[in-house]
């Protein structure tokens, strides 16, 4: 996993206090590290040392980072720079200096007609690069800057963000006109900002730049806000052992509703995800009879005898008080139980009774897999306001709030999956999610370990049909999970 802050400036002091690290150290190694970036596109492009590259400057800190790029590639490339203020920062005074003295040309935006500025972007960059702000925008941005940011989003030219896109505050809420990057070298370690929703569209594929010391040094110059998940985190459910039964790796069991294939997605995915025995509960209001199910599938109308995780919520409607009672029943006896809530379980409106009944239980592992929506009706039945509220209150239950980046909380830390891509964004995903994580918790995953795989293989196996696909459906996404 990786450390994400959510305001990396002050681990950026104190690692220049504690290390030595000159300002202008800094500012070379991010630009050493775009450059690399460059070399890399440039080759694959087959342009590499012909490229033309434009670097757009701020007046700041992120400003010079970009000066200083223009200095580096002086010589290897057809360097152009845009100036949208003049330097204030004394790093990117100097660095200025050193562009002028080589004699690259600095536009000012201030002094340049749209047209020209025009020119020089749609008929003249092979790569753009934003160097206006990075974490230092705080809003509005000025009129001159979003005209020219319009225009650098309408260039074919590949684009790259100096640390965040310029548009981008610091908590990751956006402007109205933001530069869409296609890559986002930020320096140091990765910020929370680069990781809301609304950022997803803007940053592209996200990479971190050395600034002169490791990332393991970097992190011990103050604690991490977030972790990000990477794929050599998941611990996939392999049966290395020989010596087995069905029984070895535990009994799932979905309770099925209004909408029964909700139920029978989820069972699938748990089926495919290692669960040894799967059984869909059929109760009162199901509709499981309209359906042909496989038969690798059982179907009852009891909990089973040795039941280790169970699922509800998924298509489910009414949670009466004959569920309730069934459902508390067994997990208040059953050793070490654990479940998966989810859907129409966030509606419940005594949730709250519910939720504190099951955390009290000695050993539980529960996992609550909303999404935003239904998130903050979880929220709102509670009474509460944040999601900080609810850790606090229940600090055995591990909520994951799937989304453009889906986000797992604990009482140990948040972390965040960015594997996620759109293609997801179809009925059903979310019940194949719950399935999983089902499996998992059935199979001894302890609940934080349980959503950290499920949450990054369920994000993989999308991502192997490509963000854009618009045919993936839940069978075809368990098909490649079972693949895994």
């Amino acid at each position: 996993m990786k450390a994400i802050y959510k305001d990396s400036t002050i681990v950026e002091r104190e690692a220049k206090l504690k290390y030595s690290i000159p300002e202008y150290i800094m500012m070379e190694n991010a630009a050493a590290a775009m450059h690399n970036l460059i070399d890399e596109i440039t080759a694959q492009m087959g342009l590499f040392g012909d490229a033309k590259i434009l670097i757009v400057c701020g007046s700041g800190n992120n400003g010079g980072d970009g000066y200083a790029l223009a200095r580096r590639l002086h010589g290897l490339y057809k360097v152009s720079v845009i100036s949208v203020a003049e330097p204030r920062a004394f790093e990117a005074m100097q660095q200025i200096r050193m562009v002028q003295a080589l004699g690259i040309e600095v536009t000012s935006i201030l002094n340049s007609s749209l047209i020209r500025l025009s020119d020089m972007i749609v008929s003249g960059a092979n790569l753009i690069v934003d160097c206006i702000y990075g974490t230092g925008f705080h809003g509005p941005m000025d009129e001159n800057v979003e005209k020219l940011l319009k225009l650098l989003n309408a260039s074919s030219a590949i684009r790259i963000a100096c640390d965040v896109p310029s548009g981008i505050d610091k908590n990751g809420h956006c402007s109205d006109v933001n530069f869409k990057a296609d890559y986002t070298v930020t320096m140091g370690a990765l910020k929370s900002a680069l990781f809301t929703d609304a950022a997803k569209d803007y940053v592209g594929k996200i990479s971190v730049a050395n600034l002169g010391i490791s990332a393991k040094d970097f992190e011990k110059c103050g604690p991490a806000d977030f972790y990000l998940i990477e794929k050599s985190d998941i611990k996939l459910p392999l049966r290395k052992k020989r010596s087995t039964h069905k029984g070895s790796f535990g009994h799932t069991l979905v309770i099925s509703g209004e909408k029964s294939g909700a139920a029978i997605m989820a069972a699938s995915a748990a089926m495919n995800f290692g669960s040894g025995l799967t059984s869909i509960l059929k109760t009162s209001q199901s509709n499981l009879d309209q359906f042909k199910i496989s038969p690798e599938l059982m179907i009852t109308q009891k909990y089973p005898a040795k039941t280790t995780s169970l699922v509800i919520g998924p298509g489910l409607g009414l949670f009466d008080q004959t569920l309730y009672n069934d459902f508390t029943a067994w997990f208040s006896s059953a050793k070490n139980p654990s479940c998966v809530l989810d859907a129409d379980m966030f509606s419940y409106e005594n949730i709250g009774s519910l939720l504190a009944q099951i955390n009290a239980v000695e050993g539980a592992r529960i996992v609550l897999t909303p999404h935003l929506q239904e998130c903050k009706n979880l929220l709102s039945n509670l009474g509460m306001d944040t999601i900080s509220d609810f850790i606090d209150q229940f600090k055995n239950i591990v909520l994951v709030v799937k989304s453009a980046n889906t986000k797992i909380f604990t009482n140990k830390g948040v972390y965040f999956c960015s594997d996620g891509v759109q293609s997801l964004s179809k009925g059903g995903s979310g019940d194949v999610l719950a399935g999983m994580i089902a499996a998992l918790l059935s199979q001894g995953y302890s609940a934080l370990d349980a959503a950290i795989t499920g949450v990054e293989a369920h994000a993989l196996a999308a991502l192997t049909f490509g963000a854009e696909d618009y045919s993936l459906t839940p069978s075809k996404l368990l098909e490649e999970i079972a693949r895994m």
